[in-house]
């Protein structure tokens, strides 16, 4: 079953659900973009969950991890998405 809670913001719940995969904010160091990628640096990356995770209900198209960088590959929507994803890594009531 899909216990994520909808937002009725696409890029929201694609931020929530990332930023779960991702191991949560606190695994989060920083984050940019390209062009369709969210480009992340995280503190472990034993936390972050494997590419079926992501790709999962086509959340997201894929993920590349190398070392301590991960890349979730987004597609043309990634600056809304980044977007929601750095509101929810700066609000103090997400955990």
């Amino acid at each position: 079953g899909n216990s994520a809670i909808s937002t009725g913001n696409e890029y929201e719940d694609k931020a929530i659900y990332y930023l779960e995969g991702l191991g949560g904010k606190e695994n989060i160091k920083d984050v940019t973009n390209c062009t369709t990628r969210l480009r992340l640096t995280v503190n472990d990356v034993e936390k972050v969950e494997d590419s079926a995770y992501f790709t999962h209900n086509q959340m997201a198209h894929g993920l590349v991890k190398s070392g301590k960088n991960v890349q979730v590959v987004v597609g043309m929507s990634v600056p809304q998405v980044r977007e929601a994803f750095e509101n929810l890594v700066n609000n103090e009531d997400v955990k």
